[in-house]
């Protein structure tokens, strides 16, 4: 159906951090458009695009202290069904759709323990997970969505081969 490889952001063989100038990155994160100018599949800039500049360095040049690593992606590909799941709106739209690309990027805000940048910190998070963090059925229009069967994957806590982040630790 589709074959859509996450590319290697590192400056290794087979990666973009070797030629992505600082306005790639920009592009690329805050707007989901490649170097080339194709939109980006499944990029979630549309949460990336409410980063301050400030943080949108950050991001940048936390992508650029990556040690480069050499892994060569096989070449995107969509076959007949995939165009057809892509036509019929059983794929997400492209973030780049649904950005309001004149609008300014946030001021920074503050760092804290606070709502306010509780708030900034879940844009990405509202992709998935509604506006409101309610939740939202995925899958093709129309579909029901039935009761798990299976026990859940369970994630927290860490098993043993994991390592455990006070940041990913429950409330």
């Amino acid at each position: 159906m589709l074959t859509i490889p996450t590319p290697n952001l590192t400056s290794g063989a087979g990666g973009v951090g070797s030629f992505y100038t600082d306005k790639d990155w920009v592009r690329a994160i805050r707007h989901g458009v490649g170097h080339d100018g194709r939109a980006l599949f499944l990029m979630p800039a549309k949460g990336y695009h409410y980063l301050s500049d400030e943080d949108l360095a950050a991001l940048i040049a936390y992508a650029r202290s990556v040690p480069p690593v050499d892994n060569q992606l096989p070449e995107r590909s969509v076959d007949v069904m995939g165009r057809l799941m892509m036509g019929a709106g059983m794929i997400p739209p492209f973030a780049v759709d649904e950005i309001d690309h004149n609008s300014p990027p946030p001021a920074a805000s503050v760092p804290g323990v606070t709502a306010v940048y509780g708030e900034y910190l879940t844009h990405t998070c509202k992709e998935c997970h509604g506006d409101r963090l309610n939740g939202m059925p995925f899958g093709p229009p129309g579909r029901k969505f039935h009761r798990r069967i299976s026990p859940p994957v369970v994630f927290w806590p860490p098993g043993p081969s994991k390592t455990s982040s006070p940041r990913c630790a429950p409330a």
